[in-house]
């Protein structure tokens, strides 16, 4: 989509591909602030960065949160060129927003899978290792007790061969849930693999 703003960011054009996108029509949004230089919907260093580059006369690209007319918030991968005017001053800028939150929820999904197990939604391996190693440090820092407890199901085997995995997936997904309900909001538990779990308790007296 395109917007061409004034040197404000007030939006003076915006072409169909905008309107399709956010719901909202040109009479909506011509003379209102583009959210592209709106400083309380981006992060300040973002916002300063967006102005220091292009009032620079250079080209700006970022990645912002908009939201559409019915509420829904999404990502979209913006451009913002300078505009000069007949006399080489800066006149207007020109904004080429591209919708990218499918790509956003994949990188997202990619993520939670590299540090989440999927079957119980807690932190995996990798994840609770990092953070076993912060805890201890921070424990050691403050000089303060930690305990880190492995658990592990007695014939869980026994469960799989019986009923099936279907059966043995369910009874993991509840042990986590009942575990974590247990547990202090301080307090990480994890699938370490398998039928193994980690729990991490900081500042215990265990």
């Amino acid at each position: 989509s395109v917007e061409i703003t004034d040197l404000e960011g007030n939006i003076e054009y915006v072409n169909k591909a905008l309107e399709q996108i956010s719901g909202y029509s040109a009479s909506d949004v011509l003379g209102q602030q583009s959210l592209v230089f709106a400083v309380s919907k981006m992060l300040p260093s973002k916002f300063c960065e967006l102005w220091k580059t292009t009032t620079a006369l250079n080209l700006w690209r970022g990645e912002v949160q908009s939201y559409k007319k019915n509420g829904e918030i999404f990502w979209e991968s913006v451009q913002v060129s300078p505009v000069l005017d007949k006399g080489h001053n800066l006149s207007r800028f020109l904004v080429i927003k591209e919708d990218i939150s499918k790509q956003k929820q994949q990188e997202e999904q990619i993520l939670f899978q590299a540090l989440y197990d999927t079957l119980t939604q807690l932190p995996n391996r990798a994840l609770v290792l990092e953070s076993m190693k912060n805890m201890l440090h921070d424990a050691q820092r403050a000089k303060k007790n930690a305990a880190v407890l492995f658990l592990d199901l007695d014939d869980f085997k026994k469960i799989n061969d019986t009923y099936g995995h279907d059966v043995g997936d369910e009874v993991l997904r509840i042990l986590a849930e009942i575990s974590r309900q247990e547990m202090r909001y301080t307090d990480v538990l994890a699938r370490f693999g398998g039928e193994e779990f980690i729990a991490l308790l900081p500042n215990t007296t265990l």
